[in-house]
């Protein structure tokens, strides 16, 4: 999956351990703060116990909730994921990464879809210089926590992979969204007297491709996917790219790929069954049981096409033991005590596109999350203005 394409992607795929390697004497390498459990989300899926309901409640209320099995890990493991946890971090200290990813991987199957082990499994191949297979990992730990110490980590560790692909301003957006979560010197640091703003911003103009039908899109995109499989009908293109996208809309926006999928904005092309392709990635998902939800707004405003693409990720939220036997959201504490895991929703992510269809280019983009503890974002066109606001950001560009 190549990054080049991302927006809202690239902006947050990371982690990084802060120091915070247990049981060590000696520090990992850029060493990353683990988050905890998994991410997003496959549409229409059956519902599960709250995240709320476990964690305020005591086994029994768990159990009350419909589906006893959320209410308890097994001792066996919680034993396994904490071996697993500490295995993976001594070999990340020593640089072994291959194990390091080994030993995460075995955390990962004691308790499937613990963010905690998969940032630190992502971290590994990070450092490996597997900087695809990170992201997937980062990108489904992130969107499991609303702690804000924890995103910072995740945050800063974005801003690592986007330096590594050359991609110096969602490098800064990433570091600035970490350092309004949590400053820290290493933060403040990669920021550097640059821009707070939270938002990855780009005026740099990017190409519409033209594609004839579904197929067509689907061969456009896929040329920008490196492992897709191969479709040759455009049924079953259409069928591929538009199962994912809300009711009526895919004329408008399509997903691309399987278990991790990516949204994309198509326009109407000039002759009857054609369309143009943004190859701009809008924001990215994952077939978990937790469902999500997906909006596009689409306005022409001047001449120019504003599209806001919304998504509301569902995600695996962790709950662990206290001291007490109690049900309780998982933190510093009680970490190494998973008891289970619920339904939660994500932070909202944003993209918004300002696009010149007579010149068949996207003139601006810019992407951010909602929420996080950090005030809002705008992003809007009018009067020939494009505006980005709130939370560190005051962009006013002329187009």
């Amino acid at each position: 999956m190549p990054p080049a394409r991302s927006l809202l992607a690239a902006v947050f795929p990371g982690f990084l351990l802060f120091g915070a390697v247990v049981g060590c004497d000696k520090k990992a390498p850029e060493a990353t703060q683990p988050v905890p459990a998994a991410s997003a989300s496959a549409a229409k899926a059956p519902a599960e116990p709250s995240a709320s309901a476990l964690a305020k409640g005591n086994p029994a209320k768990a159990a009350a909730t419909g589906n006893p099995k959320e209410a308890r890990v097994a001792k066996t493991a919680q034993v396994a994921y904490a071996a697993g946890l500490k295995e993976g971090r001594t070999a990340t200290v020593a640089k072994k990464y291959d194990d390091a990813v080994a030993a995460f991987t075995k955390a990962i199957e004691a308790l499937p879809g613990d963010a905690r082990a998969l940032s630190e499994r992502g971290y590994a191949k990070y450092l490996a210089g597997k900087l695809d297979a990170a992201e997937v990992d980062f990108r489904q730990a992130e969107a499991a926590t609303k702690d804000a110490k924890l995103l910072a980590s995740i945050y800063f560790n974005h801003g690592l992979v986007a330096e590594k692909r050359s991609l110096p301003e969602v490098a800064r957006a990433a570091f600035a969204k970490s350092e309004q979560l949590r400053s820290t010197p290493a933060a403040s640091k990669k920021l550097a007297g640059a821009s707070a703003c939270g938002a990855a911003i780009s005026t740099e103009a990017s190409a519409l491709v033209e594609a004839t039908g579904y197929l067509g899109v689907y061969k456009v995109l896929q040329s920008t996917h490196t492992e897709a499989k191969v479709l040759t009908s455009e049924d079953e293109a259409k069928t591929a790219l538009c199962a994912r996208v809300p009711d009526g809309k895919c004329g408008e926006v399509v997903s691309f790929g399987d278990d991790m999928y990516d949204y994309f904005a198509i326009f109407p092309g000039e002759k009857p069954g054609t369309f143009l392709v943004s190859t701009l990635n809008l924001g990215s998902h994952y077939d978990m049981p937790c469902g999500g939800e997906e909006s596009i707004k689409t306005k022409v405003v001047d001449g120019k096409t504003v599209v806001t693409f919304s998504a509301t990720p569902g995600m695996r939220i962790p709950v662990c033991e206290g001291k007490d036997g109690s049900i309780e959201p998982c933190d510093e504490t009680n970490s190494d005590r998973p008891a289970s895991s619920a339904c939660g929703s994500s932070d909202e992510g944003v993209s918004v596109l300002v696009v010149d269809l007579a010149q068949k280019k996207v003139r601006a983009s810019a992407s951010f999350t909602q929420g996080d503890g950090v005030r809002a974002i705008k992003g809007d066109f009018a009067g020939g203005l494009f505006t980005v606001t709130g939370a560190g950001c005051d962009a006013k560009i002329k187009l």
